[in-house]
């Protein structure tokens, strides 16, 4: 099974005060390195929560107006000094400037945005009430506050709220320095059905993925090889040379396929004696038979210079007893 992950950052792991242009940094910097090092971004995407952008543009707007405050004291002294003379202000809109900056980094990173749905802030604003009221985590409690983590609520009511997004993923890794969600894994799988984990560094998030993506990343040429349409063609020409399938112990004739997934599984292998490199591809196929669809796996054995060794249609029912 070849899995898509969706990484989604908190704040505290993607601070960057530079306003010059826009950008996110911290761990989001080693994860994207990690993702274009390995060749994975057509499996590994990251996303920002709507809140998060905004407390990254406050950063930089806050530092833009430190600076320049810092700016008019050094300008200041100049002018007692005689080296200049009155104040040649320039009036610059840094809010607008970040605006168009936005669009722009989230488009060229391909980053995508969690917002919630305007048709769901009355019911979030009703989970959330509830949260604070019970002391619902992501809410923590301690000696001193009882109702601490509202940012932290605010961003797990909007991920909760993106479930049309996460579904297209199998893992959802959510980076933060905030202990807690993890706790909170429960809550989302039970409603989300899909894996969630909390990683409070970018290292340890780093080791997750490359254990997710070992074979991947050490087959990098083999799954590079699969995504091309001359594999894609080499698979509809083995499938089309098979009229028949075993199904039951019974060869039955195939009136028509249709490929759901080109390559969802790679494994390698090495053959006998020779030692020579081989890896099996495993393909998803709809095949019509007597008029009703039925699921089978394509499994196709290349060697290293991308030669097919042998080809095989198997019923998945048949393979998962």
């Amino acid at each position: 099974m070849i899995y898509r992950t969706l990484i989604i950052f908190d704040t505290n792991r993607v601070r960057h005060t530079d306003y010059v242009g826009f950008k996110i940094g911290g761990d989001y910097d080693v994860i994207r390195e990690f993702i274009k090092n390995n060749n994975l971004g057509e499996l590994i995407h990251i996303a920002l929560p709507e809140f998060v952008l905004e407390e990254i543009k406050k950063q930089k707007l806050e530092q833009y107006e430190k600076d320049i405050a810092e700016f008019g004291k050094i300008m200041g002294k100049f002018e007692k000094l005689g080296v200049v003379t009155g104040k040649n202000e320039i009036k610059f809109d840094i809010e607008k400037y970040l605006d168009n900056q936005i669009g722009k980094y989230l488009e060229d990173q391909n980053l995508k945005l969690i917002k919630i749905p305007k048709s769901k802030y009355e019911t979030i604003l009703e989970s959330i009430i509830q949260r604070a009221i019970s002391k619902k985590l992501p809410f923590k409690r301690n000696d001193r506050h009882s109702d601490m983590g509202f940012k932290d609520v605010l961003i797990w009511e909007t991920v909760l709220n993106s479930r049309g997004l996460i579904l297209d993923y199998d893992n959802i890794f959510y980076c933060s320095g905030d202990n807690g969600f993890n706790e909170c894994k429960e809550e989302f799988e039970k409603i989300i059905n899909r894996n969630f984990e909390q990683f409070n560094e970018g290292g340890y998030l780093m080791e997750r993925l490359e254990g997710i993506y070992f074979d991947l990343i050490r087959n990098v040429r083999i799954y590079q090889f699969v995504r091309t349409e001359y594999f894609k063609e080499i698979l509809e020409q083995k499938i089309e040379g098979q009229h028949w399938v075993e199904v039951d112990g019974e060869d039955k004739e195939i009136d028509g396929y249709e490929i759901i997934e080109v390559c969802n599984q790679i494994v390698r292998k090495e053959s006998g004696d020779a030692g020579e490199l081989w890896f099996e591809i495993t393909s998803q196929l709809l095949i019509k038979i007597d008029g009703v669809e039925k699921d089978f796996f394509a499994l196709t054995i290349v060697n290293d210079t991308n030669e097919v060794i042998s080809f095989e249609i198997e019923d998945i029912s048949g393979s998962q007893e």
